[in-house]
C-alpha cells in the first residue's frame, strides 16, 4: 500500500455503541456493506460480516 490505497480486497468495519451495532463502513465491498446495512435497519444487534 505504498500509495495509501486500501488492499485489493477492500474492507468492512462495524461500529458499536453500548454493545449494539451503530454503523457500518465499507471500501470496495458493496455486497457485504448492503447486507450489514439491511441488518442495521432491521435492528439486529450484530451484523455478521462475510468471510474474506
Amino acid at each position: 500500500m505504498a500509495d495509501g490505497a486500501p488492499a485489493e480486497g477492500g474492507f468492512l468495519a462495524l461500529y458499536e455503541r453500548d454493545g449494539r451495532s451503530a454503523a457500518v463502513l465499507s471500501v470496495d465491498r458493496p455486497r457485504h456493506f448492503m447486507r450489514a446495512r439491511r441488518e442495521l435497519v432491521r435492528g439486529e444487534t450484530r451484523p455478521q460480516p462475510a468471510p474474506l
